[in-house]
Parts: structure tokens; sequence; C-alpha cells
């Protein structure tokens, strides 16, 4: 990867720290420790990426986990049926 390209990833990952971090904060109780887990998988994801000999394997399947956790956190909490 281009230095160009890690840091768009970078910035857009560290964008998501910050709204996983308020998040986490006001989500229910219920919910906080799977928004912290995602928080984790993210922070783990910047720093693969900031250490040249160990980018993460697969950025597109790391994002796709987290909103997906993210989504079905939302969900329960709303009340809503996980699909």
């Amino acid at each position: 990867m281009g230095q160009d390209v890690v840091k768009e990833w970078f910035d857009d990952f560290s964008e998501s720290l910050v709204w996983l971090s308020s998040l986490s904060i006001y989500c229910s109780e219920n919910q906080q420790k799977e928004i912290i887990n995602a928080f984790r998988v993210v922070e783990q994801a910047v720093s693969d990426l900031i250490t040249s000999d160990s980018r993460p394997l697969n950025l597109q399947s790391i994002i796709s986990s987290v909103l997906d956790s993210v989504i079905e956190c939302a969900r329960r909490d709303i009340g809503r049926a996980v699909r």
C-alpha cells in the first residue's frame, strides 16, 4: 500500500475510534461490552496499519465485522429483532 492510501485508512479508522468511543458512552449497559470489543478491533487495525511489518490482512473484512456488530447492538438497544 502506498503512503497516501495508508494515511487515508489511518484517518478513517481514527475517526471511527472517536465514534465508537462516543457510542460506548451512550449505548445501553447491555451493549457496552460488544461496542468496546469493536473499538479494540479497530484500535488493533490502526496499530497494525502504522506498523510497517504488521499490516492487517483484510481491512474490508474488519470494517464489515465492526459495522455488523454496531448495527446489531443498535437494534438490540431499540428493541428491534436482529436478523
